[in-house]
């Protein structure tokens, strides 16, 4: 049985017919399995693995590729190293800082991970759950206690042109709305970033991190591919740091741009005790194909089908149902698909109901449709994918910026509370 629902099944439980397939065995059985069947992930030998990698994809076209392969295989064959699980994703030391707020940004193996699922270096990074050191430029006692939101928006290191109009646009507006008491239509905000290989991006993060006082600095490699990480270390944060005002997290990504007016105007009338994430919930066919963006590791989920999950770019998690997330993910074989693995499969195993609402997430719309045709837009969905930095400012300003406590969309034509 599925723990999800859609607004019109009134609340009810869905039997779907895919529902067997999902999990051959019980999840508790399957991470079993997998412990006892893949601790060759745990080598301690991370360069070795890495070699042999290389070996089997240039020795897949044998023998017609055997001659140009057996000098390189020679070559990483000598060349071994062993060093212990991870060590040598430390922190490089020529980007180190010395003031007092000390950000560890620059992380020169993260270059390793390449996007490849299959490759042994990403397999031995994902290998289990990990909590990461975590440094907040933020005081938790700034929280605006009376607000009943958090937004955490998912930031890569290089996205400092997205968070600056954020900060801009409908940030302002939270704080603005906070300040002015409309604790209804207000929230509390804080950017989740992580480490880079990229010297450059590294030095304008650490500017960034001791220049704002919004930002949450997770020290671990942050990539497409390891975002399971990064969610599991944010909502730890947030579970131990949020005042207990705080009701609801939205997790939101840094190329969304919410519709305040109709979010906070009819997101309420959609709580319901028995439901703990909501969002723009599916099921989908799992992917192994290579080619595939969506693809995931092999051998770390056994079913053909995933549970209903919601998907990434926003969503909603009760905030009293993340220590029970929470426990249940660490015993979680982790996915390469944050949104699959987060809300789909630990959801599922720790019994938390997803909640349907599908106009929750605005996708597949281009941002010059959607401003063409504003008036609608505005009842269209609560946040809107896609929209890069220039988009968002153009189309926060044509939105009015800001939101109107019951009474919609701010009149046309405002400023967006841009400076």
């Amino acid at each position: 049985m599925l723990l999800y629902a859609h607004p019109l099944d009134s609340f009810a439980e869905i039997i779907h017919p895919f529902a067997a397939q999902c999990c051959a065995c019980s999840l508790n059985q399957y991470n079993s399995a997998f412990i006892s069947h893949h601790t060759i992930v745990r080598y301690d030998d991370v360069d070795c693995q890495w070699n042999m990698w290389l070996i089997r994809r240039i020795t897949s076209g044998l023998p017609s590729r055997i001659f140009l392969a057996l000098p390189f295989m020679l070559i990483l064959l000598i060349h071994k190293t062993t060093e212990p699980l991870n060590s040598n994703f430390n922190a490089h030391p020529s980007l180190a800082f010395t003031d007092h707020t000390d950000y560890p940004v620059y992380i020169q193996n993260c270059a390793k991970l390449s996007g490849n699922v299959d490759n042994p270096i990403y397999i031995n990074y994902t290998s289990r759950v990990v909590s990461f050191p975590i440094t907040s430029s933020a005081d938790a006692a700034r929280f605006p206690s009376p607000s009943k939101y958090h937004f955490a928006v998912n930031t890569a290191p290089k996205s400092y042109l997205a968070r600056r109009e954020i900060r801009r646009s409908w940030k302002r507006t939270l704080d603005e709305n906070t300040l002015s008491g409309k604790y209804p239509c207000s929230g509390s905000l804080r950017f989740y970033v992580g480490q880079t290989d990229d010297k450059r991006v590294a030095r304008r993060l650490h500017q960034e991190l001791k220049q704002h006082d919004d930002m949450v600095f997770i020290e671990f490699c942050d990539k497409y591919e390891t975002l399971p990480l990064k969610t599991y270390n944010i909502m730890t944060r947030i579970a131990t740091t949020v005042p207990k005002t705080v009701e609801w997290v939205v997790k939101i990504d840094d190329d969304v741009l919410p519709n305040f007016a109709l979010f906070f105007d009819c997101f309420p009338t959609y709580n319901h005790k028995d439901f703990g994430i909501y969002g723009w919930v599916t099921i989908d066919n799992v992917v192994h194909d290579t080619w595939d963006k969506y693809r995931v590791v092999k051998n770390r989920y056994n079913g053909t089908v995933y549970p209903g999950f919601t998907h990434g770019p926003s969503y909603a998690v009760r905030a009293e149902v993340l220590p029970k997330l929470l426990h249940t993910a660490e015993a979680t074989p982790m996915l390469n698909l944050e949104d699959v693995w987060f809300t789909g499969i630990v959801a599922e195993a720790a019994g938390v109901k997803r909640f349907d609402i599908r106009s929750f997430v605005m996708a597949g719309r281009s941002t010059v449709d959607l401003t063409k045709n504003l008036h609608n837009t505005n009842k269209a969905g609560f946040f809107y994918h896609n929209v890069g930095p220039r988009m968002m400012k153009k189309f926060w300003t044509r939105m009015g910026g800001g939101v109107n406590p019951g009474g919609g969309v701010n009149p046309g034509g405002g400023d967006g509370g841009l400076a």
